[in-house]
């Protein structure tokens, strides 16, 4: 199971990124 914890933290840990990035740069284009 601690697998399986660890691939979920890690998806959503580089999800929180892209979207950190994605809104840096709506915001930097407007």
């Amino acid at each position: 199971m601690s697998m399986v914890y660890a691939l979920v933290a890690g998806t959503v840990a580089v999800y929180a990124v892209i979207a950190k990035y994605v809104l840096n740069g709506v915001g930097t284009a407007k």
